[in-house]
């Protein structure tokens, strides 16, 4: 029996409502509009995770969001991947707290790996993705519409894992465990290898 899990940052109740308010009327094809309920800020995707290694991934990660002090972030600011002109899927970035997050997202992949399980990713972009396209698109007009929320700020105090259902209706994520950002704790050496 085994997992997709994965790491985050879930915004805050207020921060969804906000940015949903802004998003609903706006929700327009050729773009799949992700649903609130899903929105989040990976830190780190493990793929496929066995049972036996949940325990030991869970203290690893607890010991990572331990060494972690919590940090104010903002999300504003539109992006998208592959590029503008042919987009295929559309974000709102990190205009405060971006370093912090990406040391918390290193420190989350290196723990995975200090409990035996692989993880998955290249270079970390911080982002929260809002819309998805089946083929690329043309993408100027979408990132104007998008960066005119004036985004929200909020303090990070812990770091989510999830389990994602992708097989189910609407691609429920479950909440496995919240760890809380303590700061202050001694890392394990090593704290630095890897890229998020």
């Amino acid at each position: 029996m085994s997992a997709r899990l994965f790491t985050c940052i879930l915004p805050p109740p207020e921060v969804v409502e906000d940015l949903d308010e802004f998003v609903a009327p706006r929700r327009l094809e050729p773009l799949r509009w992700t649903h609130p309920d899903t929105w989040h800020l990976t830190t780190s995707f493990m793929g496929r995770v066995a049972e036996r290694d949940l325990e030991a991934l869970d203290a690893e990660l607890a010991l990572a969001a331990s060494a972690t002090a919590p940090f104010d972030i903002r999300l504003a600011g539109a992006g998208c991947f592959s590029s503008v002109e042919r987009t295929r899927q559309l974000w709102l970035g990190v205009q405060a707290g971006a370093d912090e997050l990406a040391a918390l997202a290193t420190r989350a992949r290196n723990a995975a790996v200090r409990a035996g399980v692989e993880v998955e990713g290249g270079r970390y972009v911080p982002h929260l993705t809002v819309a998805r396209a089946n083929r690329p698109v043309e993408g100027t007009k979408w990132l104007r519409v998008l960066d005119a929320w004036p985004g929200r700020s909020w303090t990070v105090t812990e770091l989510a894992l999830i389990e994602s259902h992708m097989n189910e209706p609407g691609n429920r994520y479950q909440v496995i465990t919240r760890l809380p950002l303590v700061g202050g704790q001694r890392y394990p050496a090593g704290e630095t290898k890897g890229t998020p």
